[in-house]
């Protein structure tokens, strides 16, 4: 049975003989290879240590061809497939992209952060290892944190010497270790789980922004509109 291959927005496809008279019409057989071994790297950064699963790319030609999967996961744009007419779709994506260490981070703990790009005056950080460890061992951390997330609002106004303040941090536990904390008095609110994380909410009592201003308004609004969607915050179902 003859096989064409051919990537789609999800993965790569293996279609058969059931793609008949529309495969004789409009497809043309081709001999191409399929390379396991092809390195795709984002900002000088090997993206394939990060996936669960090896990329595969075909060449043909001198060309190098990648599924559009990985291409969707790694930049700012979303590409779905039609296969009832053939089309490939490409939107540029309504949120906003982060480095390849914080990402390389939240495959690590299994989530995802999903942050509008309407919301231009909140800046999400996803901190590295070694501010993580450095804050525990100021003793500003549990020493059982694995990772944190921080949400910064950034002042407008120029008048106002305080230039941002945190609306929320994120701390990043093993759920047996939160299993324990949570039995003690330890400041924060579980905001979700996944089978082997726990991410706990803490968010500052008021803000320091001078009450009556623009920014200490758009503060309160943002704060609330984050935690309404639960900041944004997708644990995996694995």
């Amino acid at each position: 049975m003859k096989k064409l291959v051919v990537i789609t927005g999800l993965s790569v496809v293996i279609l058969g003989a059931s793609i008949g008279a529309y495969a004789a019409s409009n497809l043309q057989e081709i001999k191409a290879y399929l390379s396991h071994t092809t390195k795709v790297k984002l900002d000088n950064g090997d993206i394939r240590v990060s996936l669960s699963q090896p990329i595969q790319t075909i060449i043909y030609k001198g060309s190098l061809y990648i599924p559009l999967k990985t291409a969707e996961q790694y930049t700012d744009v979303s590409a779905t497939w039609n296969s009832k007419d053939q089309t490939v779709s490409f939107v540029t994506s309504p949120y906003r992209t982060f480095s390849k260490e914080e990402t390389l981070s939240m495959n690590r703990y299994g989530y995802s952060l999903k942050v509008p790009k309407s919301l231009d005056l909140i800046e999400y950080t996803v901190q590295s290892d070694d501010i993580v460890q450095s804050s525990i061992q100021k003793g500003v951390r549990d020493n059982r944190v694995r990772s944190v997330i921080n949400i910064r609002y950034y002042a407008q106004e120029e008048a106002i010497h305080v230039r941002h303040d945190d609306i929320a941090s994120i701390e990043i536990f093993k759920l047996t270790d939160w299993n324990e904390l949570k039995h003690t008095n330890y400041p924060g609110i579980l905001l979700a789980q996944n089978k082997n994380w726990a991410f706990i909410v803490n968010t500052p009592s008021e803000s320091v922004l001078p009450k009556g201003t623009l920014d200490h308004s758009d503060y309160t609004a943002y704060a609330q509109i984050i935690k309404n969607h639960r900041y944004y915050l997708y644990p995996s179902t694995k």
